[in-house]
């Protein structure tokens, strides 16, 4: 396999910092948040060094668009030591700047052309030399020392976000003891690849055994973060959801191997757990529109659905309304009727056919003062319908009403924002967004505390643990929050929050485009239901474009 793009390696020395990174100018490929040695404290003697001039002879000249990128990395690098930090669930204070010594640049580049020149990513060179040893070499006495490498972001803000986001990489970033450093961006310009034919890819794991793959070329640059695309199949079911990057199973890796346990406790491994579960409720919040506090972390959307059906079927009564679309999927639907054994009574919202359209007009025609739900999704799984989901909830709240949203098969194509919605409820499964399988709720705050649950007696009653009974998956929130990295890192250009979010989904709307077209082209001999406006893509084609 090629070198991975746009990679860097970085280790902090006491009065010294060495980053050093490899990279491809074109397919940005991300090896997770790379991985990390921790700090360590060697002596070393005086000036007996065997270091000379001529060993750092290769790296002096360097490229100016990569002295940009490593001085970029170092300013954001001092912004967030100045501003103190929270590494895995442990507040860390404020640090002073590092500062750029040549020697430790001199062994970070040489690292970082070393790993790109002979296609590995490793904290061991590729004759078995340590971070300690290049250091040495390079004439650098030190004491204490640490090492953080990461492989593939695109930006200088893309490499310290996934580092600030990493328990290790963090705690390196943030030791005051560490003063110094070197920083090394190596851009590896891909050789041409064969036209037709078969190869055989490796990488080196965080653990540093190689994995071998026999693939054919991908078909995007894309689908290089994508180690499921290798196997020469094309996964085009919908119902299993999409194929995730190595950001995600990096994600699972490290929190596996850093040791599994639950929240609460007074211990590291405990914080950690319950750092991340917080952060997954953030992130998600913020994947959402919507506040932490308002979001629920479960196993499927279908399950969740469930348990709001479950919540409703004690408030509701004899001869009270829902109104469910024609267009849902059945997870969306069966919670519903099933309201029908105590009297509930169901009704459907039809839609305009052949394009599968919900008219708000048709629906008030339906609803009623006693009308207490309205069940509509946001993009229809059978035709790609997107309803609009705002005009549904004007309607529905009219009359006094609640809006239940199904997000499922939006998520993938169209950044969901509930506040925008109107949304009452919303799931969400992030397993469709390059995530596991997983899923997400979304119910609005005022609502929360009057909804009955099946909880332990101890969880609160207006807190969102009560929709969460037992312990969490919290390999796999680490992993949704990789596949949240990503989105931000590789499709939304480094930007954090919810703008790298927004930039992301406009990326995916340009990939999934060309692809639209050239379906409708090849459909346009057919019957189609559904909508076939080429301007806005609808949800069930593709069903994994972006990757």
């Amino acid at each position: 396999m090629k070198p991975t793009p746009r990679s860097l390696c970085l280790s902090l020395l006491s009065a010294a910092a060495l980053l050093g990174g490899c990279g491809g100018e074109e397919a940005p490929t991300s090896q997770g948040e790379g991985v990390v040695v921790p700090p360590v404290q060697t002596e070393v003697a005086g000036n007996g060094l065997s270091a000379s001039a001529a060993w750092c002879d290769d790296v002096t000249t360097w490229d100016p668009a990569w002295v940009t990128f490593e001085n970029d990395v170092l300013t954001l690098i001092n912004q967030r030591r100045a501003a103190g930090a929270t590494c895995g669930g442990v507040a860390k204070p404020a640090v002073g700047p590092l500062t750029l010594d040549t020697k430790l640049r001199c062994a970070a580049r040489k690292h970082s052309k070393d790993m790109g020149t002979n296609n590995f990513f490793s904290h061991t060179g590729s004759n078995g030399s340590t971070p300690w040893q290049r250091m040495t070499s390079a004439g650098y006495s030190y004491r204490t020392a640490a090492e953080n490498i990461a492989a593939g972001y695109g930006t200088p803000a893309a490499v310290v976000t996934g580092w600030m986001n990493s328990t290790g990489h963090c705690n390196n970033i943030m030791n005051g003891a560490l003063t110094q450093t070197g920083i090394g961006y190596f851009n590896a310009r891909p050789a041409p690849t064969r036209p037709t034919g078969r190869r055989t890819s490796a990488r080196r794991s965080p653990g540093g055994r190689a994995r071998g793959y026999a693939s054919r070329p991908m078909p995007s640059p894309f689908a290089e973060h994508f180690p499921a695309l290798r196997s020469g199949f094309s996964y085009l079911d919908n119902a299993a959801g999409a194929q995730v990057p190595t950001h995600c199973i990096d994600a699972i890796h490290q929190f596996l191997t850093g040791g599994s346990c639950n929240v609460g406790q007074p211990y590291a491994a405990s914080r950690v757990a319950t750092a991340l579960k917080a952060r997954a409720r953030e992130e998600t919040a913020e994947f959402l529109n919507c506040r932490p506090d308002e979001v629920m972390l479960g196993p499927s959307a279908t399950a969740l659905t469930f348990q709001v059906g479950r919540a409703l079927s004690r408030l509701f009564q004899a001869g009270d309304e829902v109104v469910i679309s024609e267009l849902e999927h059945e997870s969306n639907a069966a919670p519903w009727r099933a309201l029908e054994a105590q009297g509930v009574k169901v009704t459907t919202w039809r839609a305009s056919w052949p394009e599968g359209r919900l008219e708000a007009a048709e629906l008030r025609k339906l609803v009623t003062p006693r009308t207490r739900l309205v069940a509509v999704t946001a993009a229809a799984n059978s035709v790609g319908a997107t309803p609009d989901v705002a005009a549904a909830a004007e309607v529905a709240h009219g009359v006094g009403a609640w809006l239940f949203v199904d997000a499922v098969h939006s998520g993938p194509h169209h950044l969901p924002d509930v506040r925008a919605w109107g949304a009452d409820f919303a799931v969400l499964s992030p397993y469709k967004v390059f995530g596991p399988h997983l899923g997400c709720l979304f119910v609005r705050r005022e609502l929360l505390a009057g909804l009955p649950a099946d909880k332990l007696w101890f969880m609160p009653d207006d807190g969102p643990q009560k929709f969460e009974p037992g312990t969490a998956n919290h390999e796999g929130w680490a992993g949704w929050l990789g596949s949240l990295r990503y989105l931000r890192d590789v499709l939304g250009g480094g930007q954090p929050g919810r703008e790298g979010l927004t930039r992301a989904f406009q990326r995916i709307t340009q990939l999934e485009q060309p692809l639209l077209e050239a379906a409708l082209e090849q459909l346009s001999r057919h019957r189609a239901c559904g909508s076939t406006d080429r301007r806005r893509p609808p949800g069930a084609w593709p069903p994994s474009a972006s990757t």
